[in-house]
């Protein structure tokens, strides 16, 4: 299955928003992503799988003869860069799109120091940054809230 990785413009803030509320529980909203990506330093990408439509149950509408699979966000400041969300469509996962998509924000600021964070109880994300070289280097208290009202750690993460 061909994957092919394409930059989110403000063209495909739907698109990505739609792929994000499919990967999370407390999902960003349209408006929301457009303002994200609109941060000086700010970008993203959208993979699109280009093949078998009915491997991968999705939702999001088809995308430039494919289905939007999945999305990275990052932010570039000084000295570093941070994935501010990432996130793999359910039943698209375990295909090599998480990886494909962080190769692409390597690739594109090579040498830069790139840092994550991660709930400590999200054991998929945590395998895959490991596997891509990404170390432990901190932990935030109560990081992520649930729907449930409690919250969360997270690990932080830094690849050099």
């Amino acid at each position: 299955m061909r994957t092919t990785i394409l930059p989110i413009t403000p063209l495909h803030t739907a698109v990505a928003a739609a792929v994000h509320a499919q990967c999370f529980k407390r999902p960003w909203e349209e408006s929301f992503l457009a303002g994200v990506l609109s941060i000086s330093g700010t970008f993203g990408w959208l993979a699109i799988l280009d093949s078998n439509r009915d491997r991968i149950a999705n939702r999001a509408p088809p995308f430039r003869g494919g289905l939007p699979a999945g999305l990275i966000v990052c932010r570039l400041t000084v000295g570093e860069a941070e994935i501010l969300t990432v996130g793999v469509l359910p039943r698209a996962r375990r295909l090599g799109i998480g990886s494909l998509l962080f190769k692409k924000v390597c690739n594109t600021l090579p040498g830069e120091t790139i840092i994550l964070e991660v709930a400590v109880d999200n054991m998929a994300a945590i395998t895959l940054y490991q596997k891509l070289g990404f170390k432990k280097v901190g932990r935030r208290s109560h990081y992520y809230p649930r729907i449930n009202g409690v919250t969360v750690d997270a690990f932080i993460f830094r690849l050099s």
